[in-house]
This record gives C-alpha cells, structure tokens and sequence, in this order.
C-alpha cells in the first residue's frame, strides 16, 4: 500500500486539505487523521 494523501482536522475543526504528516502541529490534542491509501498489485 502507499499512501496517497493526508487529510486531517484540528482542533479548531479547521480541515487541513492534502497535507504532509510531518506538517501537523505536534501541539493539538484532539485532531483527526484522514489517511487514503493506494492498494499495490
């Protein structure tokens, strides 16, 4: 599998579209991961 893309929503409920995973503020506390995923033959 590779991942395609990251989503995620942070605390303010703001939606952080196509972002790298290493991006996300290490301070948040309640944030959503959206990871979407390719599937490898």
């Amino acid at each position: 599998m590779t991942l395609r893309r990251f989503d995620y929503v942070d605390d303010s409920s703001d939606l952080h579209l196509d972002t790298s995973v290493t991006e996300v503020d290490k301070a948040v506390k309640y944030s959503c991961g959206i990871y979407t995923f390719e599937k490898s033959d």
